[in-house]
């Protein structure tokens, strides 16, 4: 029971499985897997449901759901270690960010501290929700890029010397719950190399627009994606499209994969969010590849067709090329794209 209960709850850390079936009662002096799992499966409910449309409700509370689980172990008094008290740290901080509740998540991740070098995973977990809040427009002040980056080179240099350690396993449990962080990674200077299958996720627009190397998006459901991996939250579904009757809701399948036993709605990425990031640095060599990626990635679909937040999307890129000119601060891009929104 207890080998089943440790198989299911790693299955579902690695979000690739323990999703259905019973979990297994705690026994009395062992430490506590069941609570683990059930918040894990709500974190994999809610990757598999698309933030879109009437589906970005049931997506937040999926994210809700593993918040209340994490209260419940508090409140259960059960025997929490130092591993267990990380991870709840994570899943909660995670699921703030899930739920644009970017102040909370922060108040939880500055409560968790430094850990242990040997906690590898949970390190590379927490510092990845860090990064990706510090590549939000709304993290605090002194939520650093630079920061989170330095800490996460930290961890996959330790990684490398640790005979029991697996830098790429770190890596793809870091994609598979920050996509965005592991994409910083793998597109920073001196990136690190186990991330380097993440850029997959980071969209290619202008006049063709492609994401995952194989899934080629029409402009009207780009624009959207777009907006989307920028935080604007445009609840609605897409029957307002008059140029795309259709198109959009059969790429948004094309989304969908399976990982493992599970279902994940994969998230694409813009590149203006990594080169708000690389340029948020005082380097010229980050400058100089925030504006490679930019050409390289683009940071608007190219399109004619009817999509009523264009303006929108217009001033995203006014701004970011204000950004690369030196005619506007990492700090006013914050603010420009918080008041586009």
């Amino acid at each position: 029971m207890r080998a089943h209960s440790m198989m299911q709850r790693n299955a579902a850390l690695w979000g690739i499985g323990g999703l259905t079936g019973e979990v297994p009662p705690t026994a009395l002096g062992e430490e506590p897997f069941g609570w683990i799992t059930e918040a894990m499966r709500a974190l994999m409910m809610a990757t598999a449901t698309p933030r879109e449309g009437k589906e970005a409700d049931e997506r937040a509370a999926y994210f809700a759901a593993a918040l209340q689980i994490c209260g419940q172990s508090d409140d259960d008094g059960l025997r929490i270690y130092q591993w267990q008290h990380a991870f709840v740290k994570w899943v909660s901080a995670t699921a703030h960010l899930g739920r644009g509740e970017f102040s909370s998540a922060a108040g939880v991740l500055e409560r968790l501290g430094d850990l242990p070098d040997e906690l590898l995973d949970v390190r590379v977990l927490s510092l990845g929700a860090g990064l990706e809040l510090a590549l939000s427009w709304a993290a605090p002040e002194d939520f650093s890029v630079a920061t989170f980056e330095s800490k996460l080179r930290q961890v996959f240099a330790e990684a490398d010397k640790r005979r029991y350690a697996s830098a790429p396993g770190l890596a793809k449990l870091l994609q598979r719950w920050h996509p965005t962080a592991a994409a910083y990674l793998a597109l920073m200077p001196d990136p690190i190399g186990a991330c380097s299958f993440a850029v997959r996720h980071v969209m290619k627009v202008g006049q063709q627009n492609l994401v995952f190397d194989d899934v080629t998006l029409p402009p009207v459901y780009a624009c959207d994606l777009v907006l989307r991996a920028l935080d604007f939250d445009l609840r609605r579904d897409f029957s307002f499209i008059q140029s795309d009757p259709g198109g959009s809701r059969r790429k948004k399948k094309d989304l969908l994969q399976q990982v493992g036993e599970v279902t994940l709605w994969r998230q694409p990425i813009s590149a203006v969010r990594i080169a708000y990031g690389l340029l948020s640095h005082r380097n010229d060599t980050y400058h100089f590849r925030a504006r490679s990626i930019l050409v390289t990635y683009g940071i608007r679909p190219t399109t004619t067709a009817l999509y009523p937040m264009m303006g929108t999307l217009e001033e995203v890129e006014r701004a970011t090329r204000d950004l690369l000119e030196g005619n506007l601060t990492p700090k006013g891009l914050k603010r420009k794209m918080l008041e586009a929104q």
